[in-house]
């Protein structure tokens, strides 16, 4: 079983092929086709199938239910299920970067280096600062054995998954759509996990953070704590993108 790379999505060539994607959770899976038309996307699809435990035989049933065998398809890691960390970039060469941020990371992780599937995301070097190389970059991490579990489900699906990604590089693709040229862009999100905000520009994830203010809590019914809980997210996010 080939492991494949993280971050096959970070590559903005991909944007415009239309993609299924197929999305388990703790309650169920997600469902979203997205087409372009010409430059813009449009979703052809967008469905939440309940269920209290998602498996092979499940997801089999959805796919030829939905008639999708055809599509390419994506999948999103849960924000339990992997690390996103902010390192210093390594001063190698490119070939040997991510060797270089595996050692970087090592005692970062709560697992063996060994057991991790590691990609990295650099982040382009401010225009201000001069420099030429970036100055730091995320690295990815994830336990091997999810992604091999992850795919496994896939197979004996019959769903022919081509990309493993995160949902802060999805939200930077959702981002992408709303930028104006040379202007930096901040997108904040919540579900049942949490907030996400991400700051993009020039189509690149600069900076992204969780926030621990669920959807839920946001629509809560006491307003008194609604109002609490969107003061925190404002001064989160306030301090997250503050230069």
């Amino acid at each position: 079983m080939n492991l494949p790379s993280l971050s096959d999505l970070f590559s903005r060539t991909r944007q415009r092929v239309g993609w299924f994607a197929v999305c388990p959770s703790s309650k169920g899976v997600f469902f979203a086709q997205v087409k372009y038309n010409k430059s813009k996307p449009q979703v052809m699809v967008c469905v939440f199938h309940p269920m209290e435990n998602v498996t092979s035989a499940a997801l089999e049933k959805l796919r030829k239910d939905a008639h999708i065998a055809g599509f390419q398809f994506i999948t999103l890691l849960d924000p339990g299920e992997y690390q996103m960390l902010l390192v210093e970039a390594p001063s190698v060469p490119v070939d040997e970067l991510k060797a270089a941020v595996r050692w970087r990371i090592k005692d970062m992780l709560n697992y063996h280096i060994d057991d991790a599937t590691v990609d990295v995301l650099q982040i382009p070097p401010s225009k201000k600062s001069g420099a030429e190389r970036p100055q730091s970059l995320y690295a990815i991490a994830a336990p091997s054995e999810t992604i091999k579990k992850r795919i496994a489900l896939f197979e004996k699906a019959k769903i022919n998954l081509q990309v493993i990604d995160i949902p802060e590089m999805a939200q930077r693709n959702v981002a992408i759509l709303f930028e104006e040229d040379e202007r930096g862009l901040a997108l904040l999100s919540f579900n049942d996990n949490g907030g996400l905000l991400t700051v993009t520009c020039g189509g690149e994830l600069y900076l992204a953070r969780h926030l621990d203010i669920t959807e839920g809590q946001l629509q809560d019914s006491n307003e008194t704590l609604r109002q609490q809980y969107l003061e925190r997210v404002e001064l989160d996010a306030t301090v997250c993108v503050q230069p």
